[in-house]
Formats: structure tokens, C-alpha cells, sequence
């Protein structure tokens, strides 16, 4: 089973553990210029993530469990914590993980050891990994990764030794995080009772060097928060344009996408052309989004319910996997007729490792 490291929030929808874990500015470095974090505990005990648990039963989630447990020493149902993922630039080496979950650290040695490429060196006190990730390679990706364990419930990976030196003296409170910024923290403590949160600094210099990602050039701050309240899923999503005028312009785009999405809609249905249901869902929720402009800040938030998005995501398991499967019911995770059954697909989980060398 060759996993890449990209894929890694995607396998946090199918852990859990004992206490939730929030985004701790503590770790994460000063010169971030983002920061994503999943806290996996709210995640499970969310009406969402049980319906995905559930469904996930009918597609090989707990064959994929016990080979990791097996291989890895670690339960993804009860010892993984959360999942932070930062970096100090917008290349796609510039990234680091950090990964809180109690593991058999032997086992993890032994696979990486049995990996390709594998080496040993010294960073401090530390012992680090160096591995191919297959997946990576074979997609023609970055894809030596460094990684180490820090303590007895926390492994950090990096696609850069430098970036992995640095995420441990920060670790370690021996350089500055951005706990230290006051601006800083105080944008971070909306990840406070979130699913997912992420917050992206400096965005234009992500438009460096990509032709697809010019609009990004007007753009000064991003963040974006997911989190369950009662029986609707919430997301607020705030963008800082680099002046008033582009603040407007985006606001005005942002409209106009939802009202044509809604439109077209609308236009099928009156020239008697089938809407698939995903399509359907899509225009009611987007129904529910409201966009404001407030200076150079633009807001999108929407309440979507949580059955909604429930069914939304199994119309699109359901297109992607090419076959007909029962309506799910998001309070039970069972399909019409008392079925879990989908259409025979099976379950893959990103991982960082080949645990199949």
C-alpha cells in the first residue's frame, strides 16, 4: 500500500482519541507563513465523521485499520491526536507535519529502514530519517522525506532537513513561534473548537511563479474554519485583499459564481433536463452561503446541515466510484433498506510510508 504524505488530513477523517487536540501556536515556527490543523477528536465525534466512520465500515475501514495497527503499532481509532501541518514558504518542499499519536516506534523504524533509500543522521539529539515516498516518486513529485520522533506521542516529517531542524528547536522552545506574535495569535485562536482550521499569510507570494494562481497576487491573508454546531456545519471563510477596490472585486466574483451555479440550475430544471442529486444539493447549500465586504476584508460563511453534506459527499463517492449505491442517512450511517453497502470499492489511506515494502 504506497501512501503519500499529501493525502495525510484525508486519513484523519477516520481517527479519533481520547481528548481533542487543538492547534498549539507553541509548535509551530515563527516564520510560518501557514498553518493547517485538523483536530481529529471534534472531527469523530461530529455527526459527519460518524457518518463517515460508518460508511467507511462498508468500503474496508477496518481491514485498513488492523494493517495499520499491525504495521505501525498504532490503533487510528483511539491514538491519534491531531494533525498540524505548516511551512515558511509556498514551494511544495516547504512543508512540515506534525503528527500526535502514540505509535510503536520500532516497527516505524524497522519500515523506514526497509524503505527505499534509507539513511540516518544527527540533529541534535535527535535521530533522523531520511526515505523515498514511492508515491511521491512515481507521480514524479518531491519525494524524499526526513523524519523523526519527538517524545513518546509525536513524530515530525518534512520534505526539507532545514524545515525539520527548525519545527524541533521550536519544539524544543529553543526558537521563537508564533506564540510570540501577538497579530498572529490572535488570528490562530479561531482554530479554538474547530474541525479544521487554516490560516495563510503573505498569499501573494503563492502566486509566484504559477500563471494559475495570479488572482492569489491580490490577495494579503487567508483563513479558513470548520466546525459543528447542533446539527449544521459551519464554515467561515475571511479574505484580506491587498486594497478596498480588489476587496470589492472579489466580493462581486464571489456572488457571481453562486448566482450562476444557482442559475444554471434553475435552467436545467426548466428545460426538463435531469439534475443529478449532487448538483441539486450544491445549489441549495450554496442557497446558505453569505458573502460580505467590510474594507479590505471579505467573509464567506455558511451554516450547511450536516445530513446535507452527509448525502452530498456520498453523491460523490457514489459518481467517482461509477455505480449506484443506497441513499445514506447521516444519523445512522445506513442506506435506505437498512444497507452500509456501496458498490464493492474499497477504502485507501494516505500514509507517509509503504507499509508494504
Amino acid at each position: 500500500m504506497r501512501l503519500a504524505i499529501a493525502s495525510m488530513l484525508i486519513a484523519a477523517t477516520f481517527v479519533s482519541s481520547a481528548s481533542a487536540a487543538g492547534l498549539d501556536a507553541r509548535q509551530v515556527p515563527a516564520t510560518a507563513k501557514w498553518v493547517a490543523h485538523v483536530d481529529v477528536t471534534r472531527l469523530v465525534a461530529s455527526r459527519l465523521g460518524q457518518f463517515v466512520i460508518d460508511k467507511g465500515k462498508a468500503v474496508g475501514l477496518e481491514e485498513k485499520l488492523a494493517e495499520v495497527r499491525n504495521a505501525l503499532g498504532c490503533d487510528l481509532l483511539t491514538d491519534v491526536k491531531g494533525l498540524t501541518l505548516f511551512g515558511d514558504s509556498y514551494d511544495e518542499k516547504a512543508w512540515v507535519l506534525l503528527l500526535d499519536a502514540k505509535m510503536d516506534q520500532r516497527k516505524v523504524t524497522r519500515i523506514i529502514e526497509a524503505s527505499e533509500g534509507p539513511e540516518t543522521l544527527a540533529v541534535g539529539d535527535y535521530t533522523v530519517h531520511r526515505w523515498i515516498d514511492a508515491k511521491a516518486k512515481a507521480q514524479g513529485k518531491p519525494a524524499v522525506r526526513f523524519g523523526c520522533f519527538h517524545g513518546d506521542s509525536q513524530a515530525v516529517i518534512a520534505a526539507d532537513p532545514d524545515s525539520l531542524k527548525a519545527a524541533l528547536l521550536t519544539l524544543d522552545a529553543k526558537a521563537p513561534s508564533v506564540a510570540a506574535d501577538d497579530a498572529r495569535v490572535k488570528s490562530l485562536t479561531a482554530a479554538d473548537g474547530a474541525i479544521l482550521y487554516m490560516d495563510a499569510s503573505d498569499v501573494a507570494a503563492a502566486a509566484k511563479d504559477r500563471p494559475r494562481a495570479g488572482v492569489l497576487t491580490n490577495v494579503r491573508h487567508v483563513s479558513l474554519r470548520v466546525s459543528e454546531v447542533d446539527a449544521d456545519l459551519a464554515c467561515d471563510i475571511a479574505l484580506t485583499a491587498a486594497d478596498l477596490e480588489h476587496a470589492q472585486r472579489f466580493a462581486k466574483v464571489l456572488q457571481g459564481l453562486i448566482a450562476m451555479v444557482e442559475i444554471g440550475i434553475e435552467q436545467k430544471q426548466a428545460d426538463g433536463q435531469p439534475v443529478r442529486p449532487g448538483e441539486q444539493l450544491v445549489a441549495d447549500m450554496l442557497g446558505k452561503v453569505k458573502v460580505a465586504q467590510d474594507g479590505p476584508t471579505v467573509t464567506i460563511k455558511g451554516a450547511f446541515p450536516v445530513d446535507a453534506v452527509s448525502r452530498l459527499l456520498f453523491e460523490i463517492g457514489v459518481e467517482r466510484r461509477g455505480g449506484p449505491a443506497t441513499q445514506p442517512d447521516a444519523r445512522d450511517g445506513q442506506g435506505k433498506g437498512g444497507s452500509s453497502g456501496g458498490t464493492g470499492a474499497r477504502l485507501e489511506l494516505h500514509l507517509p510510508l509503504d507499509l508494504n515494502p
